[in-house]
């Protein structure tokens, strides 16, 4: 079963205004399954383990990103970076504060 992070969001809504006993077991079952298959912590963050090699490109990417105005980036990219159009990219502080966590900082 591939669940999107989105779909994810919206099976968890879906526990919340549907007050069904029956469905709600069955809402959470997929829910639960959603978490393990994706490793979502109870934040809703995703974890990734990552080589140092993987983390670097990463890093790279990311101030690539960072150095570029928005609207110079390939579609595709911008796609990618906004969920199709649903959230805003980073700021500068923002990449910056990402760096820096996932450099093992506080960010």
């Amino acid at each position: 079963m591939a669940t999107s992070n989105r779909e994810l969001i919206e099976l968890l809504r879906g526990m919340l205004y549907d007050r069904g006993p029956q469905a709600n077991g069955e809402i959470a079952a997929k829910a639960a399954r959603a978490v393990a298959e994706h490793d979502i912590d109870a934040a809703g963050s995703t974890v990734v383990t990552l080589s140092r090699h993987e983390l670097n490109a990463v890093l790279a990417g990311l101030r690539l990103l960072q150095g570029m105005p928005f609207s110079h980036l390939p579609l595709g990219v911008q796609d990618v970076y906004t969920e199709d159009g649903d959230t805003l990219p980073l700021d500068e502080d923002g990449i910056d504060n990402l760096c820096e966590r996932l450099n093992g900082g506080e960010g």
